[in-house]
């Protein structure tokens, strides 16, 4: 009974906001149209949502939220697909008034991302993001735009593209510049990520050594599976011992690249090698060999190797 009294409560309120849209026919009440529409369109699934017996505050609250884009509740994907459907004219409406009225754009993408209805909310995110332009909530759009693209539509191409105009105006934000980083790795664009990889490198904050040998780590496969230069793979490695020496899984990394190479192969190609870019490690490269010469097994050397390694401490590069 509850339920049914909310609900025509808010038909009345949507009763009234017509009757008010009326006004709008004339040039002095143009003004309000967009405001007037997007209002009739919320009444609307306010009204749906109270219909189906959701607990008021918390369900109300909830749908503001997710209209206009700040959270991913699932309160909009609960209502009727007519009441969304209706709601969603109005948000047309209000924009055919004012193509820039942001609280329509917002809740027309929202409507469109609860209906699964991904190419429509990449449109309505996209048109969002454009007449945002230089907004500082604009990045968080193109973000969800890469999103959309990446995990509903599997168009990494596109993802890329949205995140790249992401970082480009959000700056040196380290969760963007992540998620470009894994973007230009599925689609195998190395030299972006080598670029990426250093750039993230310089503005993790200075506490997290484990996120910079992470991304030193994500350089030494880059060196071995994408651009095939094992030798400057093991300077990534070898540059994670010295940051961090207990870290287990660089040592994971060392025991393939030594299996799959060969010490020789690779102190050879090491020789070849830059002197500017071999001597600041060279003290760890030769523990390294001298642990391989005097173990036959490759993970009874990186053992040996790891406890030379933390008994002598870490340094500060990354």
């Amino acid at each position: 009974m509850e339920a049914q009294t909310d609900g025509r409560a808010w038909r009345a309120v949507q009763d009234d906001l017509d009757r008010i849209l009326t006004v709008t026919r004339d040039p002095a009440g143009r003004r309000y149209a967009a405001r007037l529409h997007h209002r009739a369109a919320v009444v609307r699934l306010r009204r749906a949502l109270s219909e189906a017996g959701a607990p008021a505050e918390g369900a109300l609250d909830g749908l503001d939220a997710e209209l206009e884009g700040l959270s991913a509740t699932p309160t909009l994907a609960t209502l009727a697909p007519a009441a969304s459907a209706e709601a969603l004219g109005r948000l047309q409406q209000a924009l055919a008034a004012d193509a820039g009225h942001l609280p329509s754009l917002r809740a027309a993408a929202a409507l469109a991302t609860a209906g699964g209805r991904w190419r429509e909310a990449v449109a309505w995110l996209e048109r969002l993001a454009r007449i945002g332009a230089q907004a500082p909530w604009v990045p968080a759009v193109q973000a969800r735009v890469a999103d959309v693209c990446w995990h509903e539509l599997g168009d990494a191409a596109a993802a890329r593209d949205a995140l790249a105009a992401a970082v480009q105006q959000g700056g040196d934000d380290p969760a963007l510049l992540d998620r470009l980083l894994k973007l230009e790795l599925e689609l195998e664009h190395w030299d972006a990520a080598v670029d990426l990889c250093y750039r993230l490198m310089r503005v993790v904050e200075a506490d997290r050594a484990d996120l910079r040998v992470t991304y030193r780590l994500t350089l030494g496969e880059i060196h071995v599976y994408g651009v095939r230069r094992p030798a400057a793979a093991l300077l990534h490695y070898l540059e994670a011992v010295r940051l961090l020496p207990a870290y287990a899984l660089t040592y994971t990394l060392l025991q393939e690249l030594v299996e799959a190479q060969g010490w020789r192969a690779l102190a050879d190609e090491l020789a070849r090698l830059p002197d500017d870019e071999v001597a600041p490690l060279r003290a760890l490269i030769d523990a390294l060999g001298e642990a391989l010469a005097a173990n036959e097994a490759v993970d009874e050397a990186l053992g040996v190797f790891r406890a030379a390694a933390i008994r002598s401490g870490s340094g500060t590069a990354a």
